[in-house]
């Protein structure tokens, strides 16, 4: 955790209760676990949130996280075209954004072998923009942590 001159905090980092990742979070704000969902969110002055959800695939090659935001994304329109990039510990996101209703959702899916992290963002459309930064900053810091091996050993 990082402080402040007058130690308060700056910023946390969560790590994922089954090790799947770590993400920091800036210290005015706020998580809440269930299960394998976590949301981030400011709770007295934000506009939106974060819900982070984590989950191993179960096909035995590692699927792209464009195919799985594809899959995600079924049904619903895009208002961009979904982008795909290589991160530099080898994590493949995925990412775009859609309206829905009177909300503005921005999505991400980040996969690393067969582990999985699903993330979304949603605010009220009046909203849009209002938290990019903050999201942008949290979304940078998510790190995978890489699968274990599936090899059997010899014996």
């Amino acid at each position: 955790m990082i402080h402040d001159d007058e130690g308060v905090a700056m910023t946390y980092e969560y790590k994922e209760p089954t090790g799947a990742y770590t993400v920091t979070i800036p210290g005015s704000y706020e998580y809440s676990r269930a299960k394998s969902t976590v949301a981030i969110f400011r709770a007295h002055d934000g506009v939106g949130a974060i819900n982070l959800s984590t989950f191993v695939t179960t096909v035995s090659a590692p699927s792209s996280a464009s195919s799985l935001l594809a899959e995600a994304l079924h049904g619903r329109e895009p208002a961009r075209k979904p982008t795909s990039a290589k991160a530099a510990d080898g994590t493949d996101v995925a990412h775009s954004e859609y309206e829905s209703g009177d909300f503005w959702w921005r999505v991400w899916m980040l996969a690393r072998g067969r582990r999985v992290v699903y993330v979304t963002y949603n605010c009220r459309l009046g909203s849009k923009g209002q938290e990019d930064e903050a999201v942008d900053a949290i979304l940078a810091s998510i790190r995978l942590k890489g699968e274990q091996s599936d090899s059997v050993s010899g014996g």
